[in-house]
């Protein structure tokens, strides 16, 4: 009997099975929304895990400000005082110092200067050292050489970077000397035992420059006067 080619099936062969095998692709679907809410999560784990920023670390120190005792506060406020009263004194000696010292404090003829500034600070008129009776060449030499000191004390100072004091301007007398007058007292001439005396220049400051017109004015041809 011939076999019938169905019954030659021997089974599949191994070869290329693999390579004949199809890939199996895999798809995953991820909600997008669900992502930023976990994003947001994290953002706000990271915030709450974070140290403390600036701004709160400065109403923190603000608040324990506002707990401290009155007291302590107004002992602060006068120790600043008196600390800024140290630093514009020290500014205004600073010129008196001696560069090689250490000592803030001047010492002899220098001591005396500042201790006539201080004076003058508190309410002195006028300086110790200010002679009223000299040659007036004498006083101009002398003013000349403090302006020319005190220019190039000022100069070096702004060269090196230190800050100085600022400078005072005083404001000249005028050598007119205005009249006091009492409560009621005229504003014009002299009123002594019941009467009023005016000088001529106190008439001709009342009526005020004369006006001479028509024909007797100067250069016109007026009357000449003749001689009594």
């Amino acid at each position: 009997e011939d076999d019938e080619p169905g019954d030659d099936f021997e089974g599949f062969s191994d070869d290329g099975s693999e390579s004949e095998e199809e890939e199996v692709m895999v798809v995953e679907h991820v909600d997008a929304r669900k992502e930023d809410v976990m994003l947001d999560k994290q953002t706000q784990k990271a915030l709450l895990s974070a140290k403390i920023t600036a701004s709160t670390e400065s109403s923190t120190i603000a608040i324990k400000s506002e707990n401290k005792p009155k007291s302590e506060v107004a002992d602060n406020e006068t120790q600043n005082l008196q600390n800024d009263l140290a630093l514009q004194r020290l500014l205004k000696e600073s010129h008196l110092l001696d560069s090689g010292s250490s000592d803030l404090n001047p010492t002899g003829k220098n001591r005396h200067k500042a201790l006539d500034l201080r004076r003058q600070a508190l309410g002195a008129k006028k300086s110790i050292y200010e002679q009223n009776r000299m040659p007036k060449s004498h006083r101009e030499g002398i003013q000349s050489k403090v302006i020319k000191t005190e220019t190039n004390r000022r100069r070096e100072a702004r060269e090196n970077g230190i800050i100085l004091e600022k400078p005072v301007f005083k404001q000249q007398k005028s050598s007119v000397k205005r009249r006091e007058r009492g409560v009621g007292a005229p504003a014009v001439g002299k009123f002594s035992g019941g009467t009023l005396r005016l000088s001529k220049h106190d008439l001709a400051s009342i009526q005020g420059p004369s006006r001479r017109g028509g024909k007797g004015a100067r250069g016109g041809k007026g009357p000449k006067r003749g001689r009594r």
